[in-house]
């Protein structure tokens, strides 16, 4: 997860120091990197979580004039074969990153560059050539993008809160976004909680020139039948099309994890993940007989004796977890969050996996500390006694699981 923020002016030179305050509240999206590019009107701002390309692939991103640039939250997952097919045609890499085919990609086919794309991501590109900025939103809606529009400037930002660093954002929240937070409990796209600040919608395409926005939708999820094939041949291509996606999503330079819950929306990748790449999770393999999924999903088995009642709470059970070469906890509200990192840091873990497949992408969902290893959800019930049912307890919540980053 990283982080994206910007500022476009329309009659002066942008803002430095209202990007630089932009992007450093987005420090927590992105601990081990800034990076800024500033060109007359424009400026961009980006944190970084190093994935892929740990050495070069600093952003922001720029094509080999110098004329494109580009920040970008997300992956790319069929970036390889876009980087071969754009080689093929003469264009010149400079780093190993999947953020680099993006501005070639715009080089070689304009906006449609988005068509191109498999991932999850959102990203702002700036053409200094056109003097136009390009945002994206990828298909599911998996990475967020806010933006903000008067007559002097253009926001944008991977959060809500980077755009209120500026002073000419007033502070009053919007009607219609409260009546849907208090309907659906979120606020869904293209409307956002303050007044005037729009979220863009997935599978959109926004583009700012000559102070006009306009916005484009360059994919939406059809129901028309696709094909017409027996149950066995349809489950076949599932299966299939299942292991491609999780594999896709194993191209990292750092150690991996999965992530479990208690359903089997986030199960069943993790089981798939396994056959792909079983020697990349952690650095060590995980073998099918330490992850055994009741047909509920509420019973995890990691050969642990971690896992097993009686350890004294959650500083116990993490810390003998971390001892066995995984991480296993159990959510047990707010506190947790704090309990967990300070019995990773005291494990002496604090460097554990990063990259995690999971079944959902919700940028947004859950509490994250990624620098220590945790992932956690928040109960939907007050918390009781017990760690789940591994000690007969019932809360629900979610699991990391984490094999040993042995280097």
């Amino acid at each position: 997860m990283c982080g994206i923020a910007g500022q476009l002016k329309f009659q002066s030179p942008a803002d430095q120091q209202l990007v630089k305050r932009m992007t450093q509240v987005l420090a927590h999206r992105g601990p081990d990197g800034e990076g800024f590019y500033f060109n007359g009107p424009i400026g961009l701002g980006m944190r970084r979580l190093k994935i892929i390309d740990l050495v070069t692939g600093d952003q922001p991103i720029h094509n080999q004039a110098k004329t494109v640039w580009v920040v970008f939250n997300g992956e790319i997952y069929n970036y390889k074969t876009l980087r071969n097919e754009l080689a093929s045609k003469g264009y010149q890499f400079y780093t190993q990153s999947d953020t680099e085919v993006i501005v070639h990609l715009y080089d070689e086919y304009g906006e449609n560059f988005i068509e191109h794309l498999n991932g999850m991501f959102g990203l702002a590109l700036w053409d200094g050539k056109e003097q136009k900025l390009v945002i994206a939103r990828d298909r599911a809606g998996e990475k967020p993008v806010y933006f903000y529009q008067d007559k002097e400037q253009f926001l944008f930002a991977s959060e809500l809160k980077a755009i209120l660093e500026s002073a000419e954002i007033k502070r009053e929240v919007d009607p219609v976004a409260l009546h849907y937070y208090l309907v659906y409990g979120r606020v869904p796209a293209p409307f956002g909680i303050i007044k005037n600040v729009r979220k863009l919608e997935p599978g959109q395409l926004l583009v700012v020139k000559d102070q006009k926005i306009k916005i484009s939708e360059y994919w939406r999820l059809s129901f028309k039948e696709k094909f017409n094939l027996p149950e066995e041949e349809i489950k076949k291509l599932f299966l299939a099309q299942l292991e491609q996606s999780v594999a896709s999503r194993l191209v990292a330079d750092v150690p991996l994890g999965a992530f479990l819950s208690g359903g089997r929306l986030r199960a069943v990748p993790a089981e798939s993940q396994q056959r792909p790449a079983a020697d990349r999770i952690g650095g060590a393999a995980v073998q099918r007989d330490r992850l055994c999924l009741h047909a509920g999903g509420l019973f995890r088995r990691l050969s642990l004796a971690a896992t097993k009642p009686g350890l004294g709470g959650i500083p116990a059970l993490a810390h003998r977890a971390f001892a066995g070469g995984f991480f296993f906890l159990r959510s047990v509200g707010q506190h947790g969050v704090f309990l967990a990192r300070a019995c990773a840091l005291a494990a002496g873990r604090p460097d554990h996996s990063r990259a995690r497949p999971a079944g959902t992408g919700d940028d947004g969902a859950g509490l994250r500390f990624t620098g220590a290893g945790v992932c956690l959800g928040l109960p939907d019930i007050p918390p009781s006694g017990g760690l789940g049912p591994a000690a007969g307890g019932g809360i629900r919540g979610d699991y990391g699981y984490f094999t040993e980053n042995k280097r």
